[in-house]
């Protein structure tokens, strides 16, 4: 309500007043989606994180909810999902799901849109490897694939995937 008073008082061209309005509203409806999901027991936040002189990069955070019928998760199987996605140029993006249970298990799955992105983010897997090592974090799966592409690269496979991680990542 505040932002809309100080907007009637500011003067902005249509075309600036129609973004201010429709970002207002893209933040009004994931505030409503946000508690739609508490209510129904669920998590769900989203993020728009700016970036000076770049796009903002997304972030999106889901609860671990069962699916519908299924009982509630136990502690063990409760999971949780981010989706990061960075937009490179006008037209491409980076996509990144990753799904984290409560055993320290770590699954990435990461859509690169070219091949040079695509080839560095493979050469860099020993270092995301190492790096989750150091802190306890085991990866149970990393694919990186081009985006579009039926190819995925498959380094780590997953055996221990818990039933609320693998639907997560479906819904991804």
């Amino acid at each position: 309500e505040l932002l809309l008073r100080i907007l009637a008082v500011v003067r902005f061209d249509r075309v600036d007043m129609f973004s201010v309005l429709a970002a207002l509203e893209e933040l009004e409806s994931s505030q409503i989606e946000s508690l739609a999901a508490q209510l129904n027991r669920n998590s769900h936040y989203h993020w728009l994180i700016p970036v000076s002189g770049e796009w903002p990069i997304d972030i999106q955070l889901f609860g671990g909810e069962p699916e519908a019928g299924e009982e509630e998760p136990s502690e063990d199987e409760y999971a949780w999902k981010v989706v990061i996605k960075i937009k490179v140029t006008e037209t491409e993006v980076i996509e990144l799901s990753t799904v984290f249970d409560t055993k320290n298990i770590v699954n990435f799955y990461l859509a690169m849109p070219n091949e040079q992105l695509l080839a560095e983010a493979n050469a860099h897997r020993g270092w995301l490897f190492s790096e989750l090592q150091k802190i306890g974090i085991e990866l149970g799966e990393l694919k990186i694939f081009r985006k579009g592409s039926g190819e995925v690269s498959n380094q780590y496979e997953l055996s221990n995937q818990s039933g609320v991680a693998k639907r997560l990542l479906g819904d991804a």
